[in-house]
């Protein structure tokens, strides 16, 4: 009986099977970083919503105002807003980005690393939005939190909650854990750039309590070279170019720099 010998593949057909697995990865592999970076995204957006869930409840219980950038009151000299919320949070995990490489970290209280306010020192990727606009020190600013030592902005004076961002991701930690689109930001300095790395995107929280994922131009109008409908950066969504002209440039800067880092 005549025994068949099977042949191995040729060398031909080895090179087109590798050609075809390393085609097939090359169109894989950037979707499969993708859907990473959607699942990272959406952890980070259930952080923000209960970071503003807080916020919200916080306001409940101060007579309907937003806290301000920190309480100069007290034994333990500046508590930050992050520690503010704690009572309401009990988590300081939350307050972290899965997709943020930010390792910076400030003190949450001018005590240092006190026992009585176990944050200090951790990492913050969220900073308030303390945008100055137009309005003169110590008093509710543009933004919805306002100065450290001013009083805080009554949900009455928000036009429009739905469209006035609370809280942004920032590039890296600011000493008062606040994000100011109209000032020259530096790393780690006072004001923290904003930090767009969802694949071009930011995830923003509103006043309302709500978490949306924009591209940074999307959070101003067209008056202010943005592709929004109005400047959700102040509390009554007047656009830059209009409440304080001298301030658009640095406010174009901001957006142009997160939007270069995020791609």
């Amino acid at each position: 009986m005549k025994t068949v010998r099977r042949q191995g593949f040729t060398l031909i057909e080895l090179l087109v099977v590798i050609a075809i697995i390393a085609i097939l990865a090359a169109i894989l592999f950037p979707v499969f970083a993708k859907v990473r970076e959607k699942a990272r995204q959406t952890a980070c957006a259930s952080n923000m919503k209960q970071i503003d869930l807080a916020l919200l409840e916080y306001v409940q219980d101060y007579n309907e105002t937003y806290p301000s950038l920190g309480n100069n009151g007290g034994p333990q000299g500046f508590i930050g807003w992050s520690m503010m919320l704690q009572p309401y949070i009990k988590n300081y995990n939350i307050f972290t980005c899965p997709s943020n490489k930010n390792t910076n970290t400030y003190f949450n209280s001018s005590s240092g690393t006190s026992p009585a306010y176990p944050a200090n020192g951790v990492v913050n990727d969220y900073g308030a939005n303390y945008t100055y606009a137009q309005s003169p020190l110590n008093t509710p600013y543009g933004g919805l939190f306002a100065y450290q030592t001013g009083p805080g902005v009554e949900v009455s004076q928000v036009k429009s909650p739905s469209n006035c961002i609370a809280i942004a991701e920032m590039a890296n930690n600011s000493f008062y854990f606040q994000v100011q689109l109209d000032v020259t930001s530096q790393a780690g300095a006072q004001y923290s750039p904003l930090f767009a790395g969802h694949t071009g995107f930011s995830n923003y929280s509103f006043a309302d309590g709500h978490v949306k994922a924009l591209v940074p131009f999307a959070t101003v109008g067209p008056n202010d070279g943005g592709s929004g409908q109005e400047n959700m950066w102040t509390i009554d969504n007047v656009d830059f170019n209009t409440g304080n002209p001298s301030l658009l440039p640095t406010v174009k800067s901001n957006l142009s720099l997160a939007t270069k880092a995020g791609q």
